[in-house]
């Protein structure tokens, strides 16, 4: 004969299961965005080799030469 899970058990595993669905969606969108721009100097020119990092990351790029990322 089979045993079956407790009903608190069950609601348990189900609470789990979609708040660790609901966070795996939600971090599956921050990881999905381009971020691009151009850094320019007070009279609109290009400024190239500029470091541009995204704030509280480790993600960072350099500016070509037209000063694009």
């Amino acid at each position: 004969m089979k045993k079956m899970l407790q009903p608190q058990i069950l609601r348990a595993f189900t609470k789990m299961f979609f708040f660790f669905s609901g966070l795996f969606f939600l971090t599956s969108f921050s990881y999905g965005q381009t971020v691009s721009g151009k850094v320019t100097d007070a009279n609109d020119q290009p400024l190239p080799g500029v470091t541009v990092q995204v704030k509280n990351t480790s993600r960072a790029t350099i500016t070509s030469d037209a000063g694009s990322f």
